[in-house]
């Protein structure tokens, strides 16, 4: 009788054990959709992608006659000198005061530029800082004692900071390698 015993215990340990081991744990069935969530409130609208892009208006050069050297100041306002060596700056000019085979109607270039409307006779734009201004430079190649900037012709600056990616990727356009047209279109500025 002993022995009964023994043989029904184990029997019921085994089918117990194969009952909870061949339990699974079936998906029962699908529940009704519950009701839809309230919309969330709408967030800010953010600052435009080039917010951080400055460009000036267009400045028209100086009448008058200088000596040696045509030069003119264009104010940078609260832009320092620090902000100007992090970031791209690019100068460009306009005039309809040339030839077609030396300027075309409509062309912007950015500057530096030589000008050179015979193989003995050149004319340079270029500019340089100082700590409060752009100042930009005409004469000609051979020097000429008394100068003027070309009638009709403008400048205008566009200051490019550098870009705080999170994605750790540095940006690598050579914004000076565009022409105007495309940099302001890249950045959606005003002709």
């Amino acid at each position: 009788m002993h022995k009964i015993k023994y043989i029904l215990n184990v029997t019921f340990i085994i089918m117990a054990t194969n009952f909870f081991v061949s339990c699974s744990a079936e998906d029962g069935a699908t529940g009704p959709q519950g009701p839809a969530g309230l919309d969330g409130v709408d967030g800010i609208d953010g600052q435009d992608g080039n917010a951080n892009v400055i460009a000036s208006d267009w400045v028209e050069a100086p009448d008058g006659v200088f000596s040696g050297t045509a030069e003119m100041n264009i104010s940078l306002g609260e832009i320092t000198f620090e902000n100007i060596n992090i970031s791209a700056f690019l100068v460009y000019a306009r005039t309809s005061a040339f030839s077609e085979d030396v300027w075309p109607q409509g062309q912007t270039t950015l500057l530096p530029v030589a000008i050179r409307s015979s193989a003995d006779f050149k004319l340079q734009l270029d500019y340089f800082f100082t700590t409060e201004n752009l100042t930009i430079r005409y004469w000609q190649d051979p020097f000429l004692e008394f100068i003027s900037f070309p009638s009709d012709t403008q400048f205008r600056y566009v200051i490019i900071p550098p870009v705080n990616n999170t994605s750790g990727k540095n940006q690598s356009i050579d914004f000076s390698k565009m022409t105007y047209q495309e940099v302001v279109e890249y950045f959606d500025l005003e002709y």
